[in-house]
């Protein structure tokens, strides 16, 4: 029969393996829903940068437009909103 003692061991060891399991499981990274809004320029500006050093040119507005978009993608259904022209309203891209 187990002691006490070994009881204790099991019970330690269990919980050690789970917190290890989370830790290697675990993602860290930022998702684009903990994003403040006040970054998308920032971001726009970073990757406008970064193709611009690639030898592709996108300016920062055209950028940030497509990362509103993004957003507007993640937080809809799962087939994704249908994309909608600002000054009609009405759907573009046939879709």
């Amino acid at each position: 029969m187990i002691a006490g003692f070994d009881w204790w061991l099991l019970l330690v060891g269990v919980v050690a393996g789970a917190g290890l399991t989370w830790l290697v499981l675990a993602d860290f990274r930022r998702h684009d829903d903990e994003v403040a809004e006040g970054e998308l320029e920032l971001e726009a500006g970073w990757i406008a940068a970064a193709l611009a050093a690639a030898g592709r040119s996108l300016d920062e507005p055209t950028v940030a437009e497509v990362l509103g978009l993004h957003r507007a993608w993640l937080a809809g259904p799962a087939s994704g909103p249908e994309p909608v022209d600002e000054d009609t309203g009405e759907q573009v891209l046939g879709a």
